[in-house]
């Protein structure tokens, strides 16, 4: 009877034990569920998607992919997102050249930001739009 009894108690003992780790596991499994179910909502936030289109269409590059989708879709010709303002830029730095190397050979300090040139003279800071306007106050400065 004495054993009996003991083995009860072992019973219950084990029983109580087991039940609290068992809780234990359950509230774990219940955190990390909610975590994986966060991490997967975060990252369906962060993917654009094309309704109409099977998924894995794309292949290897996804940009690639949606421009030559949207050319064929919208029936675009060739390219059409040129920027015609940049050429005339460079252009109009290369007239400051000659009047950049007076400037250095006499130690003035200058700037060329864009297509305006600020120069620095004892006098104060002056900026000039055109090439035209700076050679003029060279030339009323006595440079050449």
């Amino acid at each position: 009877m004495e054993e009996a009894e003991t083995r009860a108690i072992q019973i219950e003992s084990w029983t109580s034990e087991a039940t609290t780790v068992l809780s234990a596991c359950l509230e774990q499994q219940r955190k990390l569920q909610a975590k994986v179910t966060d991490l997967e909502s975060r990252s369906r936030r962060n993917n654009v998607r094309i309704f109409g289109l099977p998924e894995g269409v794309e292949e290897n590059s996804v940009p690639r992919f949606i421009e030559s989708y949207l050319t064929e879709q919208l029936q675009l010709p060739g390219k059409q997102f040129e920027n015609p303002a940049c050429t005339p830029l460079p252009d109009k730095r290369k007239e400051y050249t000659g009047i950049k190397k007076i400037l250095k050979e006499k130690g003035i300090r200058f700037q060329t930001p864009y297509t305006n040139m600020r120069i620095h003279w004892e006098s104060g800071t002056r900026t000039y739009s055109c090439a035209q306007d700076v050679y003029s106050e060279l030339r009323r400065r006595g440079f050449q």
